[in-house]
């Protein structure tokens, strides 16, 4: 098996692939791929590699639309595509980098601007697609969470619903201001002005939409879609703190994650379930960490790579 490129030859390949897909991609970015591409032989091999990744990939996908015939074939090369993914421990992060249009990185918040005016706040860790046209505008959160302040568009001939999709999950703006967070098997959405209707493509019981208004929050999941009140400072994060409001120590930690670069395991159920409130400072997410676990009566201990909780 040939010799893969060092990891980070490979995490700026998939990051060119990216941007040259980009409505945005000039003259002076190629010049700048092209510095890059020739500037050493692990760059080039690194770009034909994932070059030829993603040509697989779209094969797969074009052949999940096949008779079942080919769907033999599809399966095959799926299966190979997986353990040759499942090989590389850096490819969550190139992979995300390779599918998203704007990733905060690790210890700080993102501001953008968007085409159409609408302002976007995006978590550190953070990942985001965006597909504006005049059909809609709509962006995927692909990880983390994010804050939106959607620029309004004049009702008539070319007006574009924005909304946010996470899976099935849409979250439609109706206002302005609202934010959307992804997490392990649920989606939440925080109304902070106006209002925002939520739809659940998936969900089997229960409502699959709901209208909420200012101060309102919306769980889906795998329970379906629940709607009550969001905690106070549900928005702190996007001034630069978090805010917990007697809530479970596991959802803080989950939070704290997005800014640390070691794993955080809870040990125990009640270690996860103890409740915290507070105001920490994520810049200095471990001391933020240990400053909640003490307040609960836990204790944080420091591995390479791990810090365990219980």
């Amino acid at each position: 098996m040939p010799r893969l490129p060092p990891p980070r030859a490979l995490e700026q390949a998939s990051r060119w692939i990216a941007r040259q897909g980009a409505d945005d991609y000039d003259a002076a970015a190629e010049a700048d791929f092209a510095a890059w591409y020739g500037a050493a032989a692990e760059n080039a091999r690194a770009y034909e590699q994932i070059r030829r990744l993603w040509g697989t990939l779209g094969q797969v996908q074009r052949q999940r639309l096949q008779p079942p015939r080919g769907r033999r074939h599809a399966a095959a090369g799926a299966v190979s595509l997986a353990l040759l993914l499942g090989s590389l421990p850096w490819l969550p992060e190139w992979w995300l980098a390779a599918r998203s249009d704007h990733l905060a990185e690790l210890g700080g918040n993102r501001h953008i601007e968007l085409a159409d005016g609408s302002r976007v706040v995006l978590e550190s860790g953070s990942a985001l697609r965006v597909r504006l046209g005049q059909a809609g505008r709509e962006v995927e959160l692909l990880r983390g969470r994010a804050l939106f302040e959607v620029a309004r568009q004049p009702q008539g001939e070319g007006f574009a619903p924005f909304s946010v999709a996470v899976g099935e999950t849409r979250a439609t703006a109706l206002g302005t201001r609202y934010q959307v967070e992804k997490l392990a098997g649920e989606t939440v959405v925080t109304v902070l002005e106006s209002r925002v209707a939520v739809h659940c493509g998936d969900c089997q019981e229960g409502p699959r939409e709901a209208v909420l208004g200012p101060g309102d929050m919306a769980r889906v999941g795998p329970g379906g879609l629940e709607t009550a009140r969001a905690p106070a400072g549900a928005d702190a994060w996007s001034d630069g703190m978090l805010a917990f409001d007697r809530q479970p120590f596991a959802v803080a930690a989950g939070q704290l994650q997005r800014y640390l670069p070691q794993k955080v395991l809870l040990l125990s159920q009640a270690a996860q379930q103890q409740l915290v409130s507070g105001t920490v400072d994520p810049a200095r997410p471990e001391a933020a960490l240990g400053l909640l676990a003490r307040g609960a009566g836990l204790q944080v201990t420091r591995l390479p790579g791990l810090l365990l909780v219980r």
